[in-house]
């Protein structure tokens, strides 16, 4: 026993004495975020938007992205544009930037091929943008364009191998692909991020079934030059061990020795790996330069939950992108900002959501995901930050290929940099409950309302009709269940115009789809009549049908299923809810609605431009079997359920008796931004706080380590009190046990292959795990799929101290 007492004794000393470092104090980083399109599909010429970036240049900023006035990626004569504005809220028509005299002194044209993703950068008194065109061989390349003022005409050389650039003999002849902005080192070289293509065939450790361009060699890589872009010089890049086909889209910085630290994407497509997609945990890949760029270390995963997409990181000071760095510069401890997905889900292009700011101090790969900047906008991705006075701007797109805009956040003030910040998340799911105003439902693609009754039908076919206004297809309603049901939903389609589509329960995605697309952002009546016995449906839009077959290789299935959901599909199911409002939708059993009930019906809403009058039809004799009207208060919440509002789930700020407090509900967390540390070197975190339960459900208090290996504080109600434990993967141990609505303090120490926690005057215990990198998360840091929607805790935001050694 006394054995025992002495060890836990001495614990207790080493863990107060091995930490030395100074305490850091914190305040809750709550910027301001303003949204705005540059180029939006919805009202504007062109359907096609992506590969954004901006940079301010001399005297207004320049918005570069590809576009195309056709829906879709890569369709023919996709150009890179160009819009410009002097306070980064009015911006001018988009124009050609490289493909028009009117902004080049020799155009590059595609010829029928595609342009792609602009990487600018302002080195001295020039604007240099890095681009690529695909296409015939005769277009086909990498470009090097240069505005040597606001108002001139960019001049443009073509990247070729012999003549201005060259590299190891490995990569010769490779093809280039511009993938990220400049980056200036202290050294004075100028370093591009770009994938290296070997076009020659598919690489020799691509798995049996990948194929085509998935399967050619991809490296990870710089174009560099050390004589102001004369010539240019390539390294021979990197990709993570026996995946050379897996590289894609580099960011990179320079660290305070002179390294540089280099980012790129995961790219493995979700039907080459089981379920989902890669796990968020192994979607971002990380290696190191000591040679300025010239040689590369091995690639490895970064612990970072996050999804398969394009990420970009810059200094908080500029220096090495806006600013041009001294030889002499001290970059020790500055803050590093990268954007990216803050997501916890599988996924591949549904996992392209919350687009959020990440903090690091110093060198290394901890990034701490910090403050939502796309609210709950679906689709968002490919971002790019700049800095003009006390805000960050960020380029990005939002939505599908099939209608997307170009967009810009504008983030102030920016943080302090001798200051160290709490980071609240945004990354907990939207609420599933959709509001009504004006008396529509209005859907922003993750809600629902659920009918109160299954929906049964005779065999012979049934009708619907619905007034839309929609920002993005995708689910009206979803019935399937029980061996039976159906799916109507407006799929993304030719001239960024959205076209309705019937899926039936067990035929997967076969199902007649029409031709007549209605306007996005704008009111329209969709809906059909299916005839069963016929095996035909008749499709409406606005006064127009068209009669399909229904060709789904086999008998219509009963269309009796589930309980309806009307906005979203039915849990488990890939498909995604719509993002628009919902006035109206009306259903009935047979073939009730005809022609002439579709016109009456749509006349119902003829003020609305583009509907027709209600008198050319006649309303249906038959009573409709569900009605969604949410003007009608009485009826609507007799046949319908609204799920509940998870809104106020995640964390805010409160001042208590003039104390300001983070409140944390479900799954709720916020970043705790670290002093630079290495876990490798046998750095240990220290962290300490005030906190209290408020609820008598389980809830996470910390999490502390990596996405691989966490290790979590939890409380769990034991009877009247609240039980706190330590628990990782190799298992649980009680710490000790508080009162709920008590204020108690907790006490975290974090290095190698243990974490020790006590809570006041406890004894201290701890949990073993083996993360490579120290992040800490008030919270649940790593919530998964399925986050928890209970507990609730609250932490003094005074009381919040760290400290590394």
């Amino acid at each position: 026993m006394q054995r025992i007492v002495f060890l836990a004794l001495m614990c207790d000393c080493l863990v107060q004495s091995a930490v030395f470092g100074s305490w850091r104090t914190y305040e809750v980083y709550q910027p301001v975020i303003e949204r705005l399109s540059v180029s939006d599909s919805a009202g504007g010429e062109l359907l096609y938007n992506h590969g954004t970036a901006i940079a301010w240049y001399q005297n207004r900023w320049f918005y570069l992205w590809n576009a195309n006035e056709l829906p879709g990626e890569a369709k023919p004569n996709q150009l890179i544009y160009q819009s410009t504005s002097r306070d980064g809220q009015d911006w001018s028509e988009p124009s050609p930037a490289f493909a028009s005299s009117s902004n080049s002194i020799l155009p590059v044209t595609p010829d029928g091929g595609t342009q792609w993703q602009p990487a600018v950068g302002v080195v001295d008194d020039e604007l240099w943008v890095f681009w690529n065109q695909w296409g015939s061989e005769e277009v086909r390349g990498s470009f090097f364009s240069r505005l040597d003022s606001p108002d001139g005409k960019w001049q443009t050389n073509r990247l070729k191998w012999g003549v201005n650039v060259s590299g190891p003999k490995e990569v010769e002849g490779w093809r280039i692909y511009p993938s990220q902005n400049l980056y200036r080192l202290r050294n004075g070289r100028i370093l591009v991020s770009v994938i290296m293509i070997d076009q020659s065939g598919p690489a020799g450790d691509a798995p049996e079934g990948v194929e085509g361009w998935w399967a050619l060699e991809k490296r990870n890589s710089v174009l560099y030059t050390d004589d102001g872009g004369k010539t240019w010089r390539v390294s021979a890049g990197w990709t993570l061990p026996d995946e050379s086909w897996t590289g894609w889209e580099p960011t990179m910085w320079e660290q305070s020795d002179g390294s540089v630290r280099m980012f790129a994407r995961h790219n493995v497509h979700p039907k080459y790996v089981q379920g989902a997609g890669l796990p968020p945990s192994q979607t971002l890949t990380v290696s190191v330069s000591h040679d300025s760029g010239e040689t590369w270390s091995k690639g490895e995963l970064v612990p970072l939950d996050s999804t398969v997409s394009m990420m970009h990181v810059i200094p908080q000071d500029g220096r090495g992108i806006w600013q041009t760095p001294a030889a002499d510069d001290d970059l020790g401890g500055r803050r590093y900002f990268m954007v990216h997905n803050d997501v916890s889900e599988p996924g591949w292009g549904i996992a392209r959501k919350n687009i959020t700011l990440y903090f690091k101090r110093g060198d290394g790969f901890e990034f701490t995901a910090g403050v939502g900047l796309t609210d709950h906008e679906r689709l968002v991705s490919y971002p790019r930050l700049w800095s003009r006075g006390d805000a960050l701007y960020m380029s990005y797109t939002r939505g599908p290929a099939y209608g997307s805009s170009a967009r810009l956040a504008r983030i102030s003030p920016l943080p302090d940099p001798k200051k160290y910040y709490i980071l609240p998340r945004n990354n907990m799911p939207a609420s599933p409950r959709p509001e009504i105003n004006d008396s529509n439902l209005c859907f922003e693609g993750r809600q629902h309302v659920e009918a109160m009754s299954s929906l049964n039908f005779n065999d012979n076919g049934m009708s619907l009709g619905a007034f839309v206004n929609m920002i993005e297809g995708d689910v009206l309603i979803d019935t399937r269940g029980s061996g039976g049901g159906f799916v109507f939903m407006l799929v993304n389609g030719e001239g960024g115009l959205l076209y309705p589509r019937l899926l039936f329960d067990g035929y997967g995605g076969a199902g007649p789809r029409s031709s007549l697309g209605l306007k996005r952002s704008e009111w329209a009546y969709t809906g059909f009549t299916l005839d069963a016995d016929a095996v035909e449906v008749t499709f409406y839009v606005n006064g127009r049908q068209e009669r399909l077959p229904v060709d789904i290789g086999g008998p219509v299935p009963s269309l009796s299923g589930s309980r309806a959901y009307v906005g979203n599909s039915r849990p488990g199911s890939e498909l995604q809810g719509m993002v628009g409002r919902m006035r109206f939708m009306s259903i009935y059993d047979g073939m009730a609605l005809d022609a002439s009930g579709h016109t009456w019906l749509c006349g119902q809403f003829k003020d609305e431009p583009g509907i027709i009058d209600a008198s050319e039809g006649a309303e249906p004799q038959a009573e409709p079997v569900l009605v969604l009207d949410p003007a009608n208060t009485v009826d609507f919440e007799n046949n319908f359920q609204l799920p509940q509002d998870l809104k106020d789930l995640g964390v805010s700020c409160e001042i208590e008796s003039g104390v300001e407090l983070l409140t944390f509900s479900g799954a709720g967390s916020a970043g705790v931004e670290l002093d630079e540390n290495h876990r490798s070197k046998g750095d240990a975190v220290e962290l300490k706080m005030n906190f209290r339960i408020e609820s008598e459900e389980p809830v996470t208090l910390l999490t502390i380590g990596d996405a691989v290996s966490p290790a979590r504080i939890h409380a769990i109600p034991s009877g009247s009190l609240m039980d706190i434990l330590i628990t990782s993967s190799k298992g649980s141990k009680l710490i000790g046990t508080v009162t709920k609505n008590s204020w108690n303090e907790i006490f975290v120490f974090s290095s190698d292959d243990i974490t020790r926690v006590r809570i006041s005057d406890g004894e201290w215990k701890e949990a073993s795990h083996e993360p490579r990198g120290s992040w800490v998360y008030i919270g649940e840091g790593f919530p998964g799929e399925r986050p928890s929607k209970t507990g609730k805790f609250s932490v003094k935001v005074n009381s919040i101290l760290s400290r590394v050694n």
